[in-house]
């Protein structure tokens, strides 16, 4: 390959990784690099011209995922060649220069909490010192002078105001394994990734609560994913997940020592309380709605499952995944809701 080497693109997994996470990776790279590194890639790897130059990302996105996984499967390419291959790719923008002081980059599946963790890390900010992107895509970011190219869709590229020294931006329900961090991290002088986690049985019932108003966009944006992300998420704190700083949304919301050492690991002068105020963002909460905006703090955010035990996507969800009992356990302690019982009223329609 003819492109400067760098090292922070996601690597291919280690052999040792199953066949389906070869998969997923091989499809999150087509999502992240440009049609021209994806166009380049398939010719280096698999020795063949895939037909697609020029005629845009989604064409060049499904020429490399057909190619790839069809040369891996047959054992004409080995995973090896593959991964020396990623990390000699670049994005043709050039990497990001230095825009802001502070960056973070927050990772959370929805209905955990995530606005209320952004709004918290703006407060240690004075009012127009934060550019936040909401649910932005996971991409390379590009850089230039005064801008940076975000993504290759929702955001594109943006230009910082003057007073803006803090960057947020909020990656929902995306697996953050494939997000380039030492790479984007070049945006501030300073660049922390979060990873934020509520217990499951709370953060299940708040998917199922949104679900009765709109079914088919709590599917998709949702449900779809929610068991298999969680119990990744899960995986990746217990494992310890460098450079992801992990949060665990019970503890946070409802410890302020909890708030206070979190401020500190993140080099943050002070540590504000959790906002009273409710974003609008994504409708404010399942339960309440924007209600009680200004009294945030009266939300019973912590015990909102109980009040779904007779809701069956509410129950399928809660028996989606036989590991997730164990987990939840292992970091938010005993309590989860009797899966026999569930299991139980699940089979009888009770």
């Amino acid at each position: 390959m003819h492109m400067q080497a760098i090292t922070q693109i996601p690597e291919v997994p280690a052999a040792a990784r199953t066949d389906d996470e070869i998969e997923r990776h091989v499809q999150d790279l087509a999502t992240l690099l440009p049609a021209a590194a994806l166009d380049r890639l398939t010719l280096d790897l698999c020795g063949e011209d895939p037909g697609y130059r020029g005629q845009g990302a989604l064409a060049a996105a499904l020429a490399f995922q057909r190619r790839t996984l069809a040369d891996l499967r047959s054992g004409r390419l080995d995973r090896g060649v593959l991964r020396r291959a990623v990390a000699g790719l670049q994005p043709p923008g050039g990497a990001p220069a230095p825009l802001f002081d502070r960056a973070f980059f927050l990772f959370g599946i929805r209905r955990s909490g995530n606005h209320a963790l952004v709004e918290w890390l703006s407060r240690h900010f004075a009012a127009g010192e934060v550019l936040f992107l909401n649910s932005a895509e996971p991409a390379l970011f590009e850089g230039g002078p005064g801008r940076l190219r975000v993504d290759g869709h929702k955001y594109g590229q943006v230009v910082p105001s003057a007073l803006q020294r803090c960057l947020i931006v909020s990656y929902e329900n995306c697996d953050p394994a494939v997000f380039p961090f030492a790479w984007n991290a070049r945006v501030a002088h300073r660049a922390d990734a979060l990873l934020l986690l509520r217990d499951y049985p709370n953060n299940a019932a708040s998917i199922a609560r949104s679900a009765r108003d709109r079914p088919a966009f709590a599917y998709r944006f949702r449900v779809r994913d929610f068991p298999d992300l969680w119990c990744r998420y899960a995986r990746l704190v217990l494992d310890g997940c460098t450079p992801l700083r992990p949060v665990l949304f019970n503890r946070w919301v409802g410890d302020a020592g909890e708030r206070a050492a979190l401020s500190a690991a993140l080099g943050l002068a002070r540590s504000p309380e959790v906002p009273a105020a409710i974003s609008p963002i994504g409708g404010g909460s399942s339960f309440d709605g924007l209600s009680r905006d200004g009294r945030a703090a009266t939300m019973d955010v912590l015990r909102r499952w109980p009040v779904m035990l007779d809701d069956p996507l509410f129950r399928f969800l809660m028996l989606a995944d036989e590991t997730v009992p164990a987990l939840n356990d292992a970091l938010f302690g005993p309590g989860f809701p009797d899966r026999d019982a569930l299991l139980s009223a699940w089979r009888h329609g009770a």
